[in-house]
């Protein structure tokens, strides 16, 4: 069960970080106008604050986060690298 949890959570977590999912994320988002639109300045920023931004964000904060793991680990190989040396 553990082997199964770990797999659906790495493939998760990758699905999750993917630009691809920003971009489908923001025309679903914005194909709902179509449906119901907000009329009144007050729904407007409702919408752009808590379904879009809110939307639109974890893709974009688990990229960011992934850069900057990546970031870390090249530092930390690099100065591994340079005490070993």
């Amino acid at each position: 069960m553990k082997r199964v949890n770990r797999w659906v959570a790495e493939h998760l977590a990758s699905v999750l970080a993917a630009m691809a999912l920003f971009w489908v994320l923001n025309i679903v988002i914005f194909a709902t106008l179509f449906f119901q639109r907000p009329h009144t300045i007050q729904q407007w920023l409702l919408f752009f604050v808590s379904i879009w931004f809110q939307g639109i964000s974890l893709p974009v904060l688990a990229l960011v986060s992934n850069l900057q793991g990546d970031r870390m680990e090249r530092i930390q190989r690099e100065t591994h690298d340079t005490v070993m040396a």
